[in-house]
């Protein structure tokens, strides 16, 4: 029996070596595991030497079979306790997100103030908070057009360069996406929201803008020529007061493909004086207005209880423009890139999604304020919006 004790002593005074070197479960276990077998094959051999009889002999075999698996079972115990001890110190805390988030209500408001307004906690967007700190959300493969102004690629997000494949600049007719701060603010701030949402995903830039210029004709042209290039979802933070037939069996017959469009920031009730493309009665458009960090309308966005469908932060956003310049914007086309993003992490989860199916749930699980007084169905939900898509896909 004190054979028994002094040689488990050994194996876990080995297994505790391991751990003090710094060695979690998981690192390097099969090499543990083979230098264990070796071990214990020498031990055996050496000390068969030594024992001539039988007795002795199955002695010997019941104290090395009990101190090898008890050696298996250190190791698995000493270095389960460090892989816990080690991911307890490496989780965020409250005090963590809330240092990341200071000036950034929409991600995470938990009642703090931003630029001199108090914000009233719980009217974010409800993202999960560790997928954003990790960046790791959304797939390469959902394809996010922003239909704007040109983007400065150059710019980061939460620390990662943003993902932009260039497509054309229909406003000069070239192939320069960015062509300066003044020109490509617009679409390059859409575009760090976006990627503060979905940042693996991948967006392409098509310029028919430049800063508050543009024309239907233009956003036209390069919807003709994104068609059935894979793209799933068009961001269109802007609004043209003329309807426009053309652009909207355009957009009808693009019906794989979903639409996001901001309500315009002129303080229009779309049900009677409409904006478009928000105002067209298609399918595979999700129109957008603005709420505040209180969760109340903000005060110039457009609004509609039969044409806006959902709310997104839109009163001091935090945004990158070009050169890598950290800002805040108030307006509707931050909110559209919020719900842009939510719909690429949701076509990322289940890339069978149709356009209308995606609405369908964001609108289900969008978030009911009476701050927005009827004038939408609710305010954007992430995390709810993402449980229903999970839920649809395993039945």
């Amino acid at each position: 029996m004190k054979k028994i004790i002094f040689a488990t002593f050994l194996s876990v005074l080995a297994t505790v070596s391991l751990f003090l070197q710094g060695r979690p479960l998981g690192i390097g276990f099969l090499s543990y595991v083979t230098v264990l077998l070796l071990l214990w094959a020498v031990v055996y051999m050496i000390w068969g030497w030594f024992e001539k009889t039988e007795a002795k002999t199955r002695k010997r075999d019941r104290i090395v079979f009990i101190s090898f698996f008890t050696s298996i079972l250190a190791v698995f115990i000493v270095g389960g306790i460090k892989t816990y001890l080690r991911q307890k110190a490496s989780e965020p805390t409250e005090a963590y997100y809330r240092e990341m988030f200071e000036d950034d209500w929409a991600i995470y408001n938990y009642g703090q103030t931003v630029n001199g307004k108090p914000c009233r906690a719980g009217t974010d967007i409800n993202i999960d908070l560790d997928a954003v700190d990790r960046g790791l959300v959304g797939d390469v493969g959902t394809i996010i057009l922003v239909l704007d102004t040109g983007i400065d690629r150059r710019i980061t997000c939460l620390d990662k360069r943003i993902n932009v494949a260039e497509v054309y600049d229909f406003y000069n007719n070239d192939m320069s996406i960015y062509d300066g701060y003044s020109s490509d603010y617009h679409g390059t701030f859409v575009a760090s929201v976006i990627a503060k949402i979905a940042p693996d995903c991948t967006m392409m830039s098509a310029k028919f803008m430049e800063g508050d210029n543009g024309n239907v004709e233009d956003a036209k042209r390069a919807l003709k020529m994104v068609e059935g290039s894979g793209v799933r979802i068009v961001n269109c933070s802007w609004t043209f007061e003329e309807y426009d037939e053309e652009l909207y069996e355009m957009i009808k017959d693009m019906s794989d493909v979903l639409f996001v469009c901001a309500a315009g920031d002129d303080e229009k009730d779309l049900d009677q004086t409409p904006v478009y493309p928000a105002a067209y009665d298609c399918d595979n458009i999700i129109s957008v207005m603005a709420n505040d960090s209180q969760g109340n309308k903000y005060q110039y966005t457009g609004y509609g209880k039969n044409r806006v469908d959902i709310s997104a932060p839109g009163v001091d956003v935090k945004v990158v423009f070009p050169e890598n310049d950290i800002s805040f914007v108030d307006g509707a086309s931050a909110a559209a890139a919020f719900v842009s993003g939510t719909a690429a992490l949701m076509a990322s989860e289940d890339p069978d999604l149709s356009p209308k199916e995606i609405i369908d749930i964001l609108l289900e699980s969008s978030t009911r304020n009476d701050g927005l007084d009827n004038r939408c169905r609710g305010m954007l939900n992430v995390k709810e919006a993402l449980r229903l898509v999970s839920e649809r896909k395993g039945r």
